[in-house]
């Protein structure tokens, strides 16, 4: 399990694995269990600041955490050697590694990244990723193994058909957000204009809740949800502080054009035009 979550990562940070490499005091997975245990376990500088750096001499715990991350040091100024010699091959797809030394060499941004800054993401990124992820795959077939109803049910919902269908191998997937978000069996009236249908019952459209998706969800979900939700409530929001608006010619409400025009946004089909007159707070209060 350590070895499948190090290539993963590896091959994510660095852009290849890792497997195997030797250091000066053992290999990657003894110096990431290495690393784990001194963290998670006594310092007395934790308890003690005034005098726990003594203490924790004295213990060698001060030596044992030097030799240790020296050991990671070692390892990620070898991967950032590697990255930047030139005769390396081109890369098809940039790793994490190639991302902030690009970032490095651009002196039009306002970042500033040295190769100091860019061993502690690294470190951050293995030590956060490798050891817990493995883990928690252990702990998971662990738990399996011990309750084979959990397995069998797991076993079943992978082999599972979606609504009764067999999906292929790179079929191409549509799903309908439009339907999901107008399904009567979970909201009543969905063609009616109720914004209070949403308070209090825990759905949000951030992609979380499937009954209503209309940003997607997942990786390919919108990625200008916050751009599109701040602009939208920021400009409502001032045109009616600022403003009452009405229907010109006296149009009531029931009389207002609402066909749609469909294209890749469903645009309204006959322009809307609005009075607006200044909104009086004094009648409000």
């Amino acid at each position: 399990m350590f070895s499948l979550s190090n290539n993963v990562i590896g091959k994510i940070a660095f852009g290849t694995s890792h497997r195997g490499n030797q250091f000066e005091y053992g290999k990657l997975k003894d110096i990431i269990d290495d690393a784990m245990t001194l963290l998670s376990g006594f310092s007395a500088s934790d308890f003690f600041p005034s005098i726990g750096g003594l203490l924790d001499v004295v213990t060698g715990l001060q030596w044992k955490l030097g030799r240790c991350f020296k050991n990671l040091d070692t390892f990620f100024e070898k991967v950032l050697e590697e990255h930047l010699d030139p005769a390396r091959p081109k890369p098809q797809h940039e790793d994490i590694t190639d991302v902030m030394l690009g970032l490095a060499k651009d002196r039009t941004t306002v970042i500033r990244l040295e190769k100091e800054h860019m061993k502690a993401v690294l470190l951050d990124i293995f030590l956060g990723a490798v050891d817990t992820s493995s883990v928690t795959m252990i702990w998971a077939l662990a738990e399996l193994v011990k309750n084979p109803r959990a397995m069998k049910k797991a076993q079943a919902e992978i082999h599972c058909k979606i609504g009764g269908y067999e999906i292929d191998v790179k079929t191409r997937v549509l799903v309908n957000a439009w339907a999901i978000g107008r399904d009567p069996k979970m909201w009543k009236d969905p063609e009616a204009f109720i914004p209070e249908r949403f308070e209090g019952i825990g759905v949000d459209y951030k992609g979380q809740s499937f009954e209503f998706l209309p940003f997607g969800s997942g990786r390919r979900m919108c990625p200008g949800i916050n751009m599109g939700i701040m602009s939208v409530e920021f400009t409502v929001a001032n045109l009616l502080h600022c403003f009452d608006w009405k229907l010109p010619g006296g149009l009531k409400e029931e009389e207002l054009n609402m066909e749609e025009e469909f294209g890749l946004n469903i645009r309204k089909k006959v322009p809307l035009k609005l009075v607006a007159t200044k909104h009086n707070w004094e009648e409000n209060k």
